[in-house]
């Protein structure tokens, strides 16, 4: 029998980019690059800025919904956060 501790570290392509959108909380939409995705967040590249705090839905399309905030931002590139919500 294997165990989760048998199996061998999966390596993570992290160069990858994914078109998805970005949803704000008024609504409004924008085309945007993932890239540098973990566990915890991921690079976003776009045309728009976004301010520090500031709190996204993202959509890949066919992948489903995650929502993220801004932690930091760089010309056109932010770096989020990924949000949890825990029912207590």
């Amino acid at each position: 029998m294997t165990l989760a501790t048998d199996w061998a570290p999966q390596s993570e392509d992290n160069a990858r980019e994914i078109v998805a959108m970005a949803f704000r909380d008024d609504h409004s939409a924008e085309r945007v690059i993932l890239s540098n995705l973990s566990f915890e967040g991921c690079q976003l590249a776009s045309t728009r800025e976004f301010g520090i705090g500031e709190r996204l839905r993202l959509n890949v399309r066919g992948q489903g919904w995650i929502v993220a905030r801004v932690q930091s931002v760089s010309g056109g590139l932010s770096n989020m956060v990924f949000v949890t919500q825990c029912a207590v």
